[in-house]
Order: C-alpha cells, then structure tokens, then sequence
C-alpha cells in the first residue's frame, strides 16, 4: 500500500505534464489526420405521420440541400441515401400547408449547419375509395386468318384510392393486354390504369388490383355475323310492387364471331338490373353478356327501361245473379175457373177419348139371291 502511494505521489508534476501532452499529441494527430469539414449535399424529403383520413396529393420539394460539420472521414464517407429530412403533418386537415424539416438519424459527431430550404409545401386532400367496371384495351391483331373473340378479364372492376380531387376526374378505368401474332386462345397480362376524360392516364392513385389476367379467344378462319334480340334481365322489385313492363333499346344488335359460336345462340341477354328500390319507371344501362369468342359490333350499352307498380289486393269473388225459373214441361194443365181464369191446383181437365173406328160395311148381295 506505502508502495502505491509512493507510485501516485513521487513525481506528481511531471506525470500530469506528462498526460497533458499526451493529450495534445493525440489531439494534434487527430486534427491533422481527421480534421473537422464543412461538406454541402442533397437530402430526400419524407413526409411523417399523415392523418389516416388524408391523402398526400404533392409535395415540393422533394429534395433539400444540406450543410454537414464534422470529422472528415465520416463526412465524406456519407452518402445521400443516409441523410433524411423529415416533415411531421400530424393534425393537418385538406388544403396546403407548411411544414418544418428536421434531420433524423445523423452519424455521432455530424452537425447540421444549414437546410436550404428549411420548409417543405404540402397538399393534402380527403381520402375517397371507389369501385369502377375496368374495360377491355387490345394492342395488336392475331395472326392472318385468325379471328378474334370477345376478351374474358379475370376480373371486371378495380377499386381506387386516394385524393377525391384525382378520383373525380376518373372516366374510366382500362387494362390493356397485346393480342399481336396470336393464332390460338392464349392467357394475356392486363395492366390496370385510370384515365380521365381525354384518355391520359391519373397518377397518384392506389389501384386494386394493379394488374389482371385476360383470356383472349381467337378461333381460325373468317368472322361471321348475326343480329339477334336483346333480352333485358332484371331483378325482383321491393315488397308490394310488381313489374309492370321491361323493354330494351336497342331491342336488337348485331355480333360477331366464329359460326359455331354465333350458331349457339338465339337471343343475348344483358347483365341483371337490380331494381329492389325501384317505385316507378327508369331508364337504366347494362352490358351484355356474351360468350367467350362473340363480340358486339359497335360500343355502347343497353338502355333498359323498366316499369314497376304496386301489386294489386284480391277483392272478394263475383256472386252470379239467380237465374229465372224455367217452367217444367211436366207441370199438370191448367182448367179454368168459373169466370174463365186459369187457376192453381184444380183437377186436370180429362183428355178427351179418341174418336170411335167406323164399323164394317157389310158385303154387297150377289145377283139371284132369294129376296
């Protein structure tokens, strides 16, 4: 223990010089060798904790310029992708709003000097969810002398999220599927996109499902043609009401497709029209429905007009009128009273006797008979 004491305690002055330089040399080195820099780089911008109920429908911008301090070798060995400035938007309803950014995750001993810009501007709009019928898109033709049918989509409506200001300007929603050199019946992938009323596609929306698989018929030899009536098909009416008449415009349309196909077929039925609200007459639309390998000539749907009324209560059965008396033709004869009047219930008159035969004329007398 004296020993130890002696250790600490017998040149005391010079040990803590001593340390003192030793820390200046290692200083001195690390300043030399990895001294602190100033290093200016790009940043991607990520917008945090967005209300449930809201959608992101731009931001700018995407990217800021950032000011880094630090030791050399661990500035220089950054990369973009590990510099990340955030933006909270918690709280924030529709409309455009301004929001702070802030580093996140630096290495230790890096310091951020400045952000040009220090703000990120961000739109934000209600959160809409809607279902839409996809529609058939081909590119391309089969193969010469190959005809081709009516595509099968796996799938026919596809729903979408996101902005209600994107999802009111949908029109509709396509998948398109290369049907080019085909010569036989063939599985295509359909890709699924939004288009507004011009025909250009609508970023920024989510799509479910993003992509389908389409069956494409294609039969050998030339198209026929056959034009056959539409029967409009229609569900049952609400309680109380019946349907009073269904009718169809066009009433007839024309299809192609291989002969067996078309051969098939007397009338085309269009898809079931639910009508359990319905309480009047309304014109609505429907889509046919038609067989692999047939398709309609010309687009457009069916116009269906359907009539409903309220059913009508049974009232009680009609009760026939009695009938006359028929008089019996076995009923007695009537005698007349004194005074010359019929009456009721008085004897019969007897019926007179039928007149007496003529006696037998006797024989005539020959001549010479005694007198």
């Amino acid at each position: 223990m004296h020993y130890l004491n002696a250790l600490f305690r017998d040149n005391l002055g010079l040990k803590i010089i001593s340390v003192l330089i030793a820390a200046f040399l290692w200083a001195y080195v690390m300043v030399r060798e990895n001294p602190a820099v100033l290093r200016g780089m790009p940043a991607r911008i990520v917008l945090r904790n967005v209300p449930e109920d809201m959608t992101v429908v731009s931001y700018s911008p995407q990217s800021a310029t950032v000011q880094l301090s630090g030791p050399r070798r661990i500035v220089e060995g950054l990369s973009s992708a590990q510099i990340v400035l955030t933006a909270d938007l918690s709280g924030r309803g529709a409309g455009e709003h301004t929001a702070a950014l802030k580093p996140s995750e630096l290495p230790q001993g890096v310091t951020v000097e400045s952000l040009t810009p220090a703000t990120v501007r961000v739109v934000l709009d209600t959160t809409v969810t809607e279902r839409h019928p996809i529609e058939m898109r081909l590119r391309g033709k089969p193969a010469k002398g190959y005809t081709l049918g009516t595509p099968q989509p796996s799938r026919t409506e596809a729903q979408l999220t996101g902005a209600g200001s994107l999802i009111a300007r949908v029109s509709r929603v396509i998948a398109e599927a290369d049907v080019a050199g085909l010569t036989g019946t063939a599985e295509r992938p359909g890709t699924v996109k939004p288009l507004d009323d011009k025909g250009n596609p609508i970023d920024g929306l989510r799509v479910s499902p993003s992509e389908i698989t389409v069956v494409v018929p294609i039969t050998r030899g030339p198209e026929q043609r056959k034009t056959l009536k539409v029967r409009p098909q229609v569900g049952e009416p609400g309680e109380g009401y019946e349907v009073v008449s269904v009718s169809a415009r066009p009433a007839e349309v024309t299809l192609t497709g291989g002969a067996e196909e078309l051969g098939a077929l007397e009338s085309v039925d269009t898809e079931t029209i639910s009508i359990g609200g319905l309480t009047s007459k309304e014109t609505r639309k429907a889509k046919l429905v038609l067989p692999a390998g047939v398709k309609r000539v010309g687009e457009g749907e069916i116009e269906v007009t359907v009539s409903v009324g309220k059913k009508q209560e049974p009232g009680p059965p009609a009760v026939a009128p009695p009938s006359p008396p028929v008089p019996s033709t076995d009923a007695p004869a009537l005698t007349p009273r004194p005074g010359g009047k019929p009456g009721l219930g008085t004897t019969p008159a007897p019926r007179p006797a039928p007149p007496a035969k003529p006696a037998p004329k006797p024989p005539p007398h020959s001549a010479g008979s005694a007198g």
